[in-house]
C-alpha cells in the first residue's frame, strides 16, 4: 500500500465512515426502489413522437372467449394518425387498418373487424398529437378494460390469480417483431416455485400470439404468479382470469405483466362492503425470503395496524384483508425488504344477484407521477366509473382535473376539478354523470397514483391510469 501514514487513516476514516452510514441505512430505511425507465411501462408520448402500442390478450373471432376492442384517445391538440396492425402467426399477412383521431376525441375499433382470427396480437402505431392506447375485452358474461403495453420486456411478473377448481386462467404472449422469440415460464404458487417442462424454452415465432393455458400446467393452485423470462427476442405478455361462480366470484379480469419486481407498491383502490370483496397478493420471485408491510390507509375514523408477512422463496400468499372494517374506503402501500410483486383482485359477489357478479384485477403501481391519463372517460353510456387520485408523496400536492372531449361534454357543477392532496391521502371522483369526454387528465405537483373502477351490467374492470414519462 503507498502513501503517507496520514492518507492512510484518512482513507480507512473514509472507509469506516461509509460502511457505519451503510449499516446506518440497511437498519432504519428500505432501500430505495430502482426506477425504471420512462420507456418501460404504458406512458403518455411525447409530443408528435412516433408511438408504438402493443395489446397482447383478446380474440377476434365469433366464439372467441374474450372479444377484443381497441381505444385511441388524443388527448391533445392536434390530429394524430393511427395503424393498426393484426397479426396472426408467421405465416400469414397480417392485416392493417388505417384512420386519424381528431383532437381531444377517442375512436374505437373493434379487432374482428379488422382481422377474425383465433389468436390476434395488435400493433397500434400512432403519430402526431399526443394518443394513448387502451383495450378492451368481454366475456364470461364480464367486460375488462386496460391500457396496453409500450414496450417489449426481457422478464414479465404477475402478481396472483388462482387455477382453483372452476377457475381458467390464460397468459398471452405476443412477439410483433421480425424475429422468433424464446421464453421459459414458470408459477411462483402458494405451494412453491413450478417450472413445468413444456413452457421452458418455448418458441413465440416473429409475429405470432401464443397463448398458454395456465391452468393445464399449474393445477389447481389457489394462489398461481406467472414469471416469464424471455431467453431471445422480444415479447409483451398479459393474463386474462375467468371464474365461474365455483368460489363464490364469476367474472373475466385482465391484468397486464409488470416489467420489474419492486420493494414498493402502491395501490389506490379499496373498499370491502356488501355484494364487494377484494383481495390482495403478494409475490416473492426472488432468491430469499422477503419481509413485507402491508399498510392499509382507511378514509375513515377506524384505523388498523399494518400487517406483516414472510413470503418464502418462489411462494406467492393471499394478505388478510378481512381485519379491515367495511364500508370504509382504504388504499394499500406495500413495502419490502426485497423485490416482491403486489396485485389486488375485487369481485361483484353476493348478495348482488348472479347476473351482476363480476371480477377485476391490476397489479399496483411502482412508482408515482405527475401526470396520468385515464381513458377512455366512460366505458360505456350506462357504466359507473370511479378514479382514485392517490398522494403516494411525502408533501402535500396540488391537483388538477381537466375533463378532455371534443362537441357537448357534460360536467356536473359540484365535480370538482381543482384540489389538494396531503401525504397519503385519496380522493375519489365520480363519473358517473360526466357525459361526452373522452379521457380524463390528472396532474399535480407531487408524486401522485391514479386508478380507474368501473362497473356495468355486467361488468367490472379496474387498471392504472396511463403515467407521463
Amino acid at each position: 500500500m503507498t502513501g503517507s501514514p496520514r492518507s492512510r487513516v484518512l482513507l480507512a476514516a473514509v472507509v469506516i465512515a461509509l460502511l457505519v452510514i451503510g449499516i446506518a441505512l440497511n437498519f432504519t430505511a428500505p432501500i430505495p426502489v430502482k426506477e425504471s425507465p420512462a420507456t418501460v411501462g404504458p406512458r403518455i408520448p411525447e409530443k408528435d413522437e412516433l408511438a408504438a402500442w402493443y395489446c397482447a390478450e383478446g380474440t377476434s373471432t365469433l366464439d372467441g372467449r374474450a372479444d377484443e376492442t381497441i381505444y385511441v384517445a388524443n388527448v391533445g391538440n392536434e390530429i394524430t394518425r393511427a395503424v393498426l396492425t393484426v397479426f396472426a402467426g408467421a405465416e400469414q399477412t397480417p392485416k392493417s387498418h388505417s384512420f386519424d383521431v381528431p383532437r381531444k376525441s377517442l375512436r374505437a375499433v373493434r379487432v374482428g373487424d379488422v382481422l377474425a382470427t383465433p389468436e390476434p396480437g395488435v400493433l397500434v402505431e400512432v403519430l402526431g398529437g399526443q394518443a394513448v392506447v387502451s383495450h378492451g375485452i368481454t366475456g364470461n358474461g364480464d367486460a375488462a378494460v386496460g391500457p396496453c403495453a409500450r414496450e417489449p420486456a426481457s422478464r414479465i411478473f404477475f402478481g396472483g390469480a388462482t387455477t382453483a377448481k372452476g377457475a381458467s386462467l390464460w397468459l398471452a404472449l405476443f412477439n410483433a417483431f421480425d424475429d422468433d422469440a424464446i421464453v421459459d415460464v414458470h408459477f411462483l404458487t402458494d405451494k412453491g416455485p413450478e417450472a413445468p417442462e413444456g413452457l421452458q424454452g418455448l418458441i413465440i415465432a416473429r409475429r405470432t400470439r401464443v397463448t398458454v393455458p395456465v391452468h393445464d400446467f399449474a393445477r389447481r393452485d389457489n394462489l398461481v404468479s406467472a414469471v416469464v423470462s424471455v431467453r431471445r427476442g422480444r415479447v409483451v405478455g398479459e393474463q386474462t382470469l375467468a371464474l365461474d361462480g365455483t368460489d363464490g366470484r364469476k367474472g373475466l379480469a385482465m391484468t397486464l405483466g409488470t416489467e420489474a419486481a419492486a420493494r414498493r407498491w402502491e395501490i389506490a383502490t379499496g373498499l370491502i362492503t356488501s355484494g364487494r370483496s377484494q383481495t390482495l397478493s403478494v409475490a416473492n420471485p426472488g432468491a430469499k425470503p422477503a419481509l413485507v408491510r402491508v399498510s392499509p390507509r382507511l378514509y375513515g375514523d377506524a384505523s388498523v395496524a399494518p400487517i406483516d408477512l414472510l413470503i418464502p422463496v418462489g411462494s406467492v400468499v393471499p394478505v388478510d384483508l378481512s381485519v379491515l372494517p367495511p364500508d370504509i374506503g382504504f388504499s394499500l402501500k406495500v413495502r419490502a425488504n426485497s423485490a416482491v410483486i403486489a396485485e389486488t383482485t375485487v369481485a361483484l359477489v353476493a348478495p348482488k344477484p348472479s347476473n351482476e357478479w363480476a371480477i377485476a384485477s391490476a397489479v399496483g403501481s411502482d412508482r408515482g407521477a405527475r401526470r396520468w391519463v385515464v381513458s377512455p372517460a366512460r366505458i360505456s353510456a350506462t357504466s359507473s366509473e370511479i378514479v382514485y387520485v392517490l398522494n403516494a408523496g411525502k408533501r402535500p400536492t396540488q391537483v388538477r382535473v381537466r375533463v378532455v372531449g371534443r362537441g357537448a361534454i357534460k360536467v356536473p357543477v359540484d365535480f370538482v376539478r381543482k384540489f389538494k392532496l396531503g401525504p397519503g391521502k385519496r380522493r375519489v371522483l365520480d363519473l358517473a354523470n360526466v357525459v361526452g369526454a373522452t379521457a380524463l387528465v390528472v396532474s399535480g405537483d407531487g408524486e401522485l397514483i391514479v386508478e380507474r373502477e368501473a362497473q356495468s351490467i355486467p361488468g367490472e374492470t379496474l387498471a392504472a391510469a396511463v403515467p407521463g414519462s
